[in-house]
């Protein structure tokens, strides 16, 4: 049996063969039902020509579509499909996130940098990830601004969070008191890495565990791992997922992801404030 993407990923030197194949067949086809009913009254043979025809006609238009169809078609369609997916759909979805909560009155949405230049609200970043940078006022006037790498490798989705390392949170300097494995490990080797590693452990187990803690039912995978960049220690949160392979050819999917990602997003950074740690970050975030 011949799969529709078997066709679409067939040269082009054939595809041109082909459709010139059914338009010759069409020609013929009608040229003979014509010459036939100037020369002789062969009703029969008039009416199979007619119908060969016809039936050729509709082959040249079904054909077209599904040979020069452009999905999945070729590598500069994919590039430009996922392009559109990180710059139009995941960055709409984005500007829809909503924070608010009792501690935080003052800022209420989570909105994306629109240059002035009219370009896409996003930065292109390493082969094909985006930086989303957004920015909200606190109840105290002070700027908080937010990024997020996201990445699409054809179908296959990534999310990445840093966030800055707090050592002195009381949660966490609590948490570790009564954690006896971190605790341990930290008298045993008191250093920042140690206090880190403890730190990931927490934010994992403790902070995130119900923000991102049901979304491997969607099949996303998840870690936490400790960075040191600019003498500062962050946590890297990494998320992927592999999604339908055709995933660029079916719109409500790629509404559906995106607006996961927004969700999963809003999530965080509502989660973050409310644990009083710091999402404001000069790092860029990004593939390890």
């Amino acid at each position: 049996m011949i799969e529709s993407k078997n066709i679409i990923y067939l040269p082009s030197k054939i595809k041109i063969a082909l459709t010139g194949l059914l338009i010759t067949l069409f020609l013929a086809s009608l040229f003979v039902s014509i010459v036939l009913v100037l020369t002789e009254d062969k009703t029969d043979t008039i009416l199979f020509c007619l119908s060969l025809a016809q039936l050729t006609c509709g082959a040249i238009l079904v054909g077209a579509i599904a040979i020069y169809s452009e999905r999945d078609a070729g590598i500069k369609v994919i590039r430009g499909q996922a392009n559109d997916f990180l710059d139009i759909t995941v960055a709409e979805a984005l500007e829809q996130v909503s924070i608010t909560d009792d501690r935080h009155q003052n800022f209420h949405f989570f909105k994306l940098d629109k240059p002035s230049d009219g370009q896409p609200n996003s930065q292109k970043r390493d082969i094909f990830g985006r930086i989303y940078s957004g920015k909200f006022i606190d109840q105290n006037g002070t700027e908080i601004r937010f990024k997020l790498w996201c990445g699409l490798n054809v179908y296959r989705i990534f999310a990445i969070y840093w966030l800055k390392n707090d050592f002195l949170n009381p949660s966490f300097v609590d948490w570790r008191k009564h954690n006896t494995e971190h605790y341990e490990s930290i008298e045993d080797d008191p250093t920042e890495q140690a206090l880190a590693i403890a730190y990931s452990a927490w934010l994992q187990s403790q902070v995130f565990k119900f923000t991102f803690g049901s979304i491997d039912k969607l099949g996303f995978s998840t870690n936490f791992e400790p960075v040191r960049c600019d003498s500062e220690w962050y946590t890297s949160m990494w998320f992927t997922v592999t999604t339908d392979q055709d995933l660029l050819a079916n719109p409500s999917l790629k509404l559906f992801w995106a607006q996961d990602l927004a969700m999963m997003t809003e999530s965080y950074v509502r989660t973050a404030l409310r644990q009083g740690l710091n999402i404001d970050s000069p790092i860029d975030p990004g593939p390890l």
